[in-house]
Parts: structure tokens; C-alpha cells; sequence
């Protein structure tokens, strides 16, 4: 799981909650800056432009859209 650095994700009940799931490892972002932020806002963007409302019935319709907007944004 890809966490930001706060400090409530490095309680003791999280590190025993992790001992008991060993598969799950935390890696969690820079404290100087986040690049989540940037991936979270990407997201949000290609919710509001291209998916909200959208008339998506299948799985197909929501690549091509999501593969719209990425070359979109990338010719800008």
C-alpha cells in the first residue's frame, strides 16, 4: 500500500495489524513532497472531464475514454 508519511499510519496497533498480515507492505511517499497528490489529481481530472456522465456501459468504453483524455492531456 502507497501511504503519505503521516504519522497515524505508523501507530503501534498498524504495526501489529501488519505482523498479522504479512503480504501487505507499507511504502509511503516523501515527506518534502507528494506525488500522490499529483496521481489523486490526475484521477479526480479524468473524473470531471472525461467519465462524469459519461455513457459508459462496458469495460472496452471505459479504456477508450480514459485513453481519450490521456492523449488529450498529452498533446497539450
Amino acid at each position: 500500500m502507497i501511504l503519505d508519511n503521516s504519522s497515524t499510519h505508523k501507530t503501534a496497533t498498524i504495526k501489529q495489524w501488519l505482523e498479522n498480515y504479512p503480504r501487505f507492505k507499507l511504502h509511503f511517499t516523501p515527506t518534502s513532497v507528494s506525488w500522490l497528490n499529483a496521481v489523486e489529481s490526475w484521477f479526480a481530472q479524468l473524473k470531471r472531464r472525461a467519465l462524469y456522465r459519461g455513457a459508459l456501459t462496458s469495460v472496452s468504453d471505459l479504456k477508450t475514454a480514459i485513453r481519450l483524455k490521456q492523449t488529450e492531456r498529452d498533446q497539450k
